[in-house]
């Protein structure tokens, strides 16, 4: 799962720096907790995944499911059980190259970046 440590790891820098990279996009814990979004929200409209909202909620981190109902909604505009049973609020589309490219892998781009 992606967190502090793995973010960290993956630039090769100090939890300090880390931090001050992030600060302008709102702190890491926010883009984590974003990425973190992001894949529920994939696993809801995806047809052939039929976890239960809070089993795909654990998945992602999240322990509480209000407090995931709740960042979701802010995240998307509607809430869990909105997108699951209608597939509304669609973030982005999916290329097919960010498809094959492993997850890791596009962090590991992102990041570089970022430390410029």
């Amino acid at each position: 799962m992606l967190d502090c440590e793995a973010v960290r790891r993956e630039l090769g820098t100090s939890r300090t720096r880390l931090y001050n990279l992030f600060e302008p996009f709102g702190g890491v814990m926010h883009y984590i907790q974003h990425r973190r979004l992001m894949a529920a929200h994939a696993a809801l409209t995806d047809p052939s995944d039929r976890r239960l909202i809070f089993e795909i909620a654990a998945t992602y981190g999240f322990s509480d499911g209000a407090e995931f109902s709740r960042a979701f909604k802010r995240a998307f505009s509607f809430s869990p059980s909105e997108v699951r049973n209608r597939g509304c609020g669609l973030p982005c589309r999916r290329t097919a190259s960010r498809q094959h490219c492993p997850e890791q892998e596009r962090l590991g781009s992102l990041l570089r970046r970022l430390q410029g």
